[in-house]
């Protein structure tokens, strides 16, 4: 489908991304239900029960695709042609082929893992006199109350399931699809300084077993957390959202809940894991400011974009499905704001929306995909792969958000536009400025090490169906909801050079 379309003008490249992947799981739907139903029905059964309905939903996709593009360029034509399928013989023959249900079909394999040490260590930028080297830690936790869903709250605000993987929390109680910037300030939060209510996410890890096999929807999908607004139990892919202007000055309303000494300004030791002031995890191809979009003047910081249909049940069950094994919680997770390396750092907005990585990297081609995964004593060294770790060194997720703003708006259709990463010298791009960059540190003690043989791998991190658990497909997300007087301190620990905890 995707070789068929003009190019994809940039304003709608997130919408149709969303709906291309909506399309390779309504086939890939479609494939599951006519291997178990092989055998059923009359002669038409195939065509009424499973190629009619295909049909259908890909017919109501494609449009929506068409739209997509027709609301900043010229609409394509002709693509209504290709909602109708057939059934090629390998289908008609599920036994010529692994089982879409199978370990082998769902992903990862043997290729998808290296060996750390085969990995080469990363560059980077030097800290110029004018930077900023100081670090905050907001401590929050390892999600051991247990908040869990298949929300996207940035990707797809409003729509319950939206990830079509599941998500692990730390930081707000409350965050769930439906989240609004009222409805976090008034949440609870796992973090220990009662004013940073930010909410931060990444996709579960899940320990594989040689036997492990697919489980059903209801066993494999998480329990709905509590939320404010809601909690989530559909699934449907990775939405845009319109832009919302940043908060400009009215007052906080939560506290610091004390002074400034209430954060311990003393300077601490030198962590392993620490790459350095101005290290990045990789770079992005994206970090032009000729992206961003402006902020609409009539917008309400707190104004919550506007939600997409969520998909249905089958759907649902679909990316459960796929997403097997046993899920695992880190045991050290670090939630660290740093500085740059050609900069200061002026304060960041409350309510400012952050990504960074791909959910979708292997459809994408990787353009927005960054090396995450490294192992403790190695964290010098960065991949896209997973890594097979020594006996005595454990698994790492190093996740850093891109830190140059746009000054203007809290998000942008695409979620990337207003908040880009430095370029490789670590400077920001015109018309952008640095803000605390968060990096978010996951280690894994209890992941096995084991030597993946085929389709037996030893772990596999949470993806949607279409992405095959491939490792670079790694990301995470982060709302700011920090009090201003603690962003604050933040901003004034980065620049000063200090380590506050």
């Amino acid at each position: 489908m995707a070789d068929k379309l003009p190019e994809i003008p940039a304003a709608a490249k997130a919408e149709v991304d969303r709906n291309l992947a909506l399309l390779d799981t309504q086939i890939k739907e479609a494939g599951d239900r006519l291997a178990k139903s092989e055998g059923e029905g009359g002669a038409n059964f195939v065509k009424n029960a499973i190629l009619g309905p295909l049909a259908d939903k890909r017919a109501a996709t494609i449009e929506r695709i068409a739209i997509a593009i027709g609301r900043v360029a010229e609409r394509p034509t002709g693509l209504e042609d290709l909602a109708t399928c057939t059934v090629s013989d390998a289908a008609a023959s599920p036994s010529a082929s692994p089982s879409a249900a199978s370990p082998a079909a769902i992903g990862p394999t043997a290729d998808d893992f290296i060996d750390i040490q085969d990995v080469p260590t990363v560059e980077q930028p030097e800290t110029s006199r004018h930077g900023s080297w100081g670090t905050f830690v907001s401590q929050c936790g390892t999600n051991a109350e247990g908040h869990s869903n298949t929300d996207n709250v940035i990707g797809a605000p409003g729509v319950p399931g939206g990830a079509q993987l599941t998500n692990d929390y730390v930081g707000n109680v409350s965050t769930d699809a439906l989240s609004t910037n009222e409805s976090l300030v008034a949440a609870d939060t796992t973090c220990r300084l009662y004013a940073d209510k930010s909410t931060y996410f990444w996709p579960t890890l899940r320990i594989r077993g040689p036997d492990d096999a697919v489980v059903a929807a209801e066993t494999s999908a998480p329990e709905a957390s509590p939320s404010a607004t809601g909690s989530s139990t559909a699934t449907a892919t990775e939405t845009g959202s319109p832009t919302a202007a940043a908060d400009s000055g009215a007052s906080s309303t939560d506290a610091l809940g004390g002074t400034d000494d209430t954060v311990d300004i003393d300077a601490v030791g030198t962590d392993p894991l620490d790459l350095g002031p101005g290290a990045d995890a990789g770079t992005d191809a994206n970090a032009s400011p000729s992206t961003s979009s402006s902020a609409d003047p009539n917008a309400s910081p707190s104004s919550s974009p506007s939600a997409e249909p969520s998909a249905g049940p089958d759907v649902v069950a679909d990316a459960a499905e796929t997403n097997i094994g046993t899920s695992v919680q880190p045991s050290l997770v670090r939630l660290q704001y740093r500085g740059n390396p050609r900069s200061l750092v002026r304060a960041a907005p409350r309510f400012l929306r952050m990504l960074t990585g791909d959910a979708l990297a292997a459809r994408n081609a990787g353009d927005n995909a960054r090396p995450t995964w490294t192992c403790t004593g190695f964290t010098d060294r960065l991949t896209a792969k997973y890594p097979l770790c020594p006996d005595d060194s454990h698994l790492v997720r190093i996740l850093d958000m891109p830190s140059c703003w746009d000054g203007q708006n809290l998000d942008s259709p695409d979620h990337r536009a207003h908040l880009v990463f430095p370029d490789t010298s670590g400077a920001c791009p015109r018309g952008t400025h640095a803000v605390p960059q968060l990096r978010i540190t996951l280690v894994y003690a209890d992941v096995p090490n084991t030597q993946p043989d085929g389709a037996n791998v030893p772990f596999a991190l949470d993806s949607a169906p279409s992405e095959s658990h491939n490792p670079s497909t790694d990301h995470a997300g982060a709302i700011g909801v920090m009090s201003r007087q603690l962003m604050r301190i933040v901003v004034r620990c980065i620049n000063s050079g200090s380590r506050c905890h």
